[in-house]
């Protein structure tokens, strides 16, 4: 057990992340429980072969996400359960020191309660011209517990917003399970340019994937899909069996969802019965 509780009592704030992996590789946490860390709970940057399975995090502490990974590749995340003061799991490219893609991420078996913020969010920070991309992302087989964020700018329990020049690409969301939460959307998927984060906005987002995912709740604010410019869209956007309310959903209005300019080819396939 990790405990930082000293680190914001009541000395003054001391930030910390739980665990830091950074230019590192064939990285294994195991077994782990992290308490009150005032940064993230664990946080990854410019690594490789990166695996955290059977840990349990918790924070209080403003601005203290889960786990998050920036400019990393080939990483693990299984059975793992968050309770984060912000982002639960968030996936970038270059942040700070760090630079280059992230690719190739799978996160599944797990539990994330964010009390503010996302429980999953990706795609915001990157290095300003570098095209970087972020790409191969798998969530698998997870449910998300609370959801809580007046600003619309950060809302979504299952998040992708490119800015800094980022292309995401190949996502998918399967048999991920959404509680009723507080306040917020059940996604939002936008290339924009975020006044306090981003220098320009993102290249585009494609090829995302939402295949049995289900949600329960009744107080969602309205969910996002919409693209930049022309040039910076979103495409190929599939739901395949999302069920809201244990209704079927064949269409953005049953989703309670707006679809703005530049973007093409969203889908709805029903393939399973209703109960």
């Amino acid at each position: 057990m990790i405990d930082q509780v000293w680190r914001f009592t009541p000395g003054g704030r001391q930030d910390s992340n739980g665990i830091s992996i950074t230019d590192s590789s064939d990285v294994l946490v195991e077994g782990v429980t992290i308490l009150n860390p005032v940064g993230y709970h664990i946080g990854i940057g410019g690594s490789k072969n990166v695996t955290i399975r059977n840990t349990n995090s918790f924070s209080v502490s403003q601005w203290a996400d889960g786990i998050d990974s920036m400019s990393s590749s080939h990483l693990t995340i299984d059975n793992v359960f968050v309770r984060s003061s912000d982002d639960s799991i968030a996936l970038y490219c270059g942040r700070w020191t760090f630079k280059g893609d992230s690719t190739d991420v799978t996160v599944s078996n797990s539990d994330l309660r964010a009390d503010v913020a996302h429980p999953i969010f990706m795609g915001v920070h990157a290095t300003p011209g570098g095209h970087e991309q972020l790409r191969n992302v798998r969530f698998r087989n997870s449910d998300i517990l609370e959801h809580h964020q007046p600003g619309p700018d950060y809302q979504g329990c299952m998040a992708i917003n490119a800015g800094d020049s980022i292309t995401v690409r190949d996502i998918s969301f399967e048999d991920i399970r959404v509680e009723p939460f507080t306040l917020g959307q059940l996604l939002s998927v936008r290339v924009f340019k975020n006044g306090d984060y981003n220098a320009e906005p993102g290249r585009g987002i494609s090829d995302v994937t939402f295949r049995n995912v289900s949600y329960t709740g009744t107080q969602e604010d309205k969910s996002v899909i919409e693209g930049y410019d022309p040039t910076r869209t979103v495409s190929d956007v599939t739901f395949e069996n999302l069920r809201v309310r244990d209704r079927m959903i064949v269409s953005p209005a049953d989703a309670n969802t707006h679809v703005g300019e530049h973007v093409e080819g969203i889908r709805f396939i029903a393939t399973k019965p209703a109960p």
